[in-house]
């Protein structure tokens, strides 16, 4: 059974539409790459998906049921989202920016117990920031805080992991080992992850399946292979590109020409 099913789901800002007639699925183990331009409405898809927004219509399916009836917090207890950007207010430490993704878990007034601390660290040792522990979230660099706010994700311990354009601002050696460390929660914890990307190369080397989208739409769908190509590419990005297989792992690899 999909953890994630979206039927016939489309969202409109104000006299247009952002989404249209979304079917997907995604299930129990899957990594799932969503690519597209900027403004083809993969932030909006990812907000449907976590309920902070409603669609104008179809239905979303969280494991099974409705995600409208779900309450916010029943939400969080099964669904983590890493956002492309999180401005903190007051200076937070890192432990204490992981130890808020335990709050789904936690009653009202009910403060973190040993068990809470010890997957706050076990999330941090995951993500690489386990060290940070003690600094303040407005003393890291954007790749630094980027791993607190995965940590924080993984301290949710969700069943599905949304993840919006989460490389951003990692070098290239936290992107791969990213991937890696999200490949393996997938295969060894049987997380549902999905994951808005630019870096396609790395997209389609480690994600199961790939989910093209074009203006609102979803324009093509299927394994890397079948979906990055350079007629794909070319005709949803507006850019010429030349895609060949990369001489290790033999998965696509896209060329600027």
């Amino acid at each position: 059974m999909a953890l994630i099913r979206l039927s016939d789901v489309s969202y409109t800002y104000g006299a247009g539409y952002a989404l249209q007639g979304i079917n997907m699925a995604a299930r129990k183990g899957e990594l799932v790459g969503i690519i597209g331009p900027n403004g083809s409405g993969k932030s909006t898809l990812f907000k449907i998906i976590d309920g902070l927004l409603r669609p104008s219509q179809g239905v979303v399916y969280l494991a099974g049921l409705p995600l409208a009836r779900k309450t916010r917090k029943q939400i969080a207890g099964q669904v983590a989202m890493v956002p492309q950007e999180n401005y903190f207010l007051f200076p937070f430490s890192v432990k204490e920016v992981v130890l808020m993704g335990r709050f789904p878990h936690k009653g009202i007034f009910q403060f973190e117990g040993d068990t809470d601390l010890k997957i706050a660290q076990e999330a941090m040792e995951l993500s690489k920031c386990d060290h940070l522990g003690d600094r303040s979230i407005h003393e890291l660099s954007g790749g630094e805080r980027q791993r607190v706010l995965i940590a924080r994700a993984l301290a949710q311990e969700p069943q599905v992991l949304l993840m919006d354009e989460p490389t951003t601002f990692l070098d290239i050696r936290f992107r791969k080992e990213f991937f890696e460390l999200v490949s393996s929660l997938c295969s060894q914890r049987g997380l549902c992850s999905l994951v808005i990307s630019h870096d396609i190369d790395l997209a389609s080397m480690y994600c199961h399946r790939i989910i093209m989208l074009k203006e609102g739409r979803i324009y093509a769908e299927g394994s890397p292979t079948e979906v990055v190509t350079s007629e794909n590419i070319g005709e949803v990005f507006g850019c010429p590109v030349l895609v060949d297989k990369n001489p290790v792992t033999q998965t696509p690899r896209v060329n600027i020409i």
